[in-house]
């Protein structure tokens, strides 16, 4: 957990991503990440729903996440700064 409030922290919308069109980034319902400070998060973006397992670091937050794409199990890791 980051020492000082980390400016990341809290809900994120999703606007747009490099691969797939708004379209399919909003389908189900607003694309939207969200960092908290425990640690933990959520995001949501076309079928695609995962949790987060953040590390806060001076730069930014890795991320790993787990969750489903279209119902299958699915994961990877990530960052944001």
């Amino acid at each position: 957990m980051p020492s000082r409030k980390n400016p990341l922290l809290g809900r994120w919308r999703i606007t747009e991503m490099e691969l797939w069109n708004t379209d399919f980034v909003d389908m189900l319902e607003p694309a939207y990440i969200t960092f908290e400070a425990k640690g933990g998060g959520e995001f949501v973006f076309g079928a695609v729903r995962g949790d987060l397992d953040c590390r806060y670091g001076p730069d930014g937050v890795r991320f790993t996440w787990e969750g489903n794409d279209e119902m299958d199990p699915a994961f990877g890791a990530g960052s944001a700064t």
